[in-house]
């Protein structure tokens, strides 16, 4: 074998390359070898439209060990909710059976990390506001760059989710965050005592170590735009975007990691991506007024608004599901005396949000509609919706007591549905 550089080579020079085949059972052929180019993040396009959730890209540029990084995008999106950036010091399942053989010894659980979980850097959109989540061995810290409950009509300049192009940078050092958008700039520092750490884990940690860790150590995969399913179920509780399957629509690019531009175009030829990210920045047509044209796209829905690719619908009052309202509702008709039970989870799982959606029709005042509680039988934790009184009531219990939020009247005509 030889390297091929020119594809004009003669016969006769190939022979005084490798010289003379005597062997009958080798045979020399000239075939034409295409030429390989080089690619070159700085000359293909940065930029990557996020066309519907449910795939997302993963670079193998991210952090590692990083005591002081800064990671800068640009970010147009309409969605209020979604993941942006993920990564972790876990590996996947799959991946470790792959690195791991079976004949190694299996190392103990440090204390500490069982308590504080795992090295973590996280970057999502809630109602709109950039939220982060660092979490260096001492427990998550939380960083929000403005308050997220303040509604549509007091929107503060720190909205991302407007359809507009906004420039983000956010920049590590030594456990303190520097967020910058569009060139305004906030401050933050850890709390020495982590919102997600419980008391006596807090005296345990003062106890065993005495000081706050400040560098991250991470395996180096950066997930934009959403997350495998594998570590969906495996990520913090305290990730929203991740446990809602909130992923991220819109246009995402110019990611620089520590100054290096990551080649997003290669990762979307991934398998994972395909169908779900293109490259380039998709122009958002006409937002306003353009569900006058679409309505049929999410009928028998609503159309609520265009995004980049695919109107957002609003199925409520209807019988059916899905991003366009296509999907066609499973419906189930109870006695009064009948129920189901559905295993989730043979262990306890830790939750910090969570989304549910159930449609109902009914003439009774009182009844249950829905409820949940911990597989620990000696945990009080439950969640629960019921009927009283002919209003809606929701009932939780966090580990302390139960408490009921507000009662909502419904409309019990037969050909009306609740939500």
């Amino acid at each position: 074998l030889i390297d091929v550089v020119h594809s004009n080579l003669s016969t006769d020079t190939i022979h005084s390359q490798i010289g003379q085949v005597h062997h009958e059972s080798v045979a020399l052929e000239l075939c034409p070898v295409a030429q390989r180019v080089r690619r070159n993040a700085h000359s293909r396009s940065t930029m990557v439209t996020f066309v519907r959730p449910g795939g997302y890209l993963r670079s193998q540029h991210g952090w590692k060990t990083v005591s002081a990084g800064k990671i800068a995008f640009k970010i147009r999106t309409l969605k209020l909710n979604c993941l942006l950036l993920f990564s972790s010091s876990e590996w996947p399942v799959t991946e470790k059976k792959a690195v791991l053989s079976r004949d190694r010894p299996i190392h103990p659980i440090n204390p500490v990390d069982r308590l504080m979980g795992k090295d973590h850097f996280s970057v999502e959109l809630r109602e709109g506001y950039l939220v982060l989540l660092i979490n260096t061995g001492s427990g998550i810290n939380e960083f929000a760059t403005d308050d997220i409950w303040r509604g549509n009509g007091r929107r503060s300049s720190w909205f991302v989710a407007d359809g507009r192009a906004h420039q983000v940078e956010i920049q590590l050092t030594n456990g303190t965050v520097i967020v910058r958008l569009d060139g305004q700039m906030q401050n933050m520092s850890p709390k020495k005592q982590p919102r997600y750490m419980a008391c006596n884990i807090r005296l345990m940690v003062d106890e065993m170590v005495g000081f706050r860790y400040t560098v991250l150590n991470l395996n180096g995969h950066l997930y934009i735009g959403g997350l495998s399913e594998e570590l969906r179920t495996s990520a913090p509780p305290q990730v929203w975007s991740a446990r809602l399957r909130e992923d991220f629509v819109g246009c995402l690019g110019d990611l620089f990691v520590d100054g290096m531009l990551l080649d997003l175009e290669l990762e979307t030829t991934a398998y994972w991506a395909k169908g779900y990210a293109q490259v380039g920045e998709s122009t958002l047509t006409s937002p306003d007024g353009a569900c006058s044209t679409l309505q049929k796209a999410c009928f028998p829905g609503e159309c609520l608004r265009m995004s980049w690719v695919e109107p957002v619908c609003d199925c409520t009052n209807t019988n059916y599901a899905g991003t366009n309202c296509k999907q066609e509702s499973h419906v189930l008709t109870f006695n009064g005396y009948q129920g189901i039970r559905v295993q989730l989870s043979l262990l306890p799982q830790q939750s910090e949000a969570e989304s549910l959606i159930l449609r109902f029709q009914t003439s009774q005042q009182d009844a249950l509609l829905f409820e949940s509680s911990s597989a620990t039988s000696t945990a009080p934790d439950r969640f629960s919706v019921q009927i009283l009184n002919g209003r809606i009531v929701v009932f939780y219990n966090l580990g302390a007591e139960t408490r009921s939020g507000e009662r909502i009247k419904y409309a019990n005509i037969p050909k009306h549905f609740g939500n």
